[in-house]
């Protein structure tokens, strides 16, 4: 989970959502001082849209502050691999 640089995070539920993105057929190009940068890419999202979005995604956490640390799986149904 991730608080943006915050140590703890507030009690309260919250919703989790998930993106992976991969970036493919990369593109490159000399560069002025003789070495290749990517130009160019092709980005395609991995996890099915709605579990990346808060209004839509069914996954929720609630934080009590009972346990520091404790560890939690999601099921973002099978992968996908949709052009962006």
């Amino acid at each position: 989970m991730s608080t943006y640089g915050y140590e703890g995070t507030p009690l309260g539920k919250y919703k989790v959502v998930v993106t992976k993105n991969i970036q493919d057929n990369l593109v490159y190009a000399e560069s002025s001082t003789g070495t290749k940068e990517v130009v160019g890419w092709t980005s395609y999202r991995t996890v099915e849209p709605n579990f990346s979005d808060a209004k839509t995604t069914p996954h929720e956490i609630e934080i009590t502050g009972k346990d520091k640390k404790f560890e939690v799986t999601f099921d973002v149904g099978k992968a996908v691999r949709s052009r962006m």
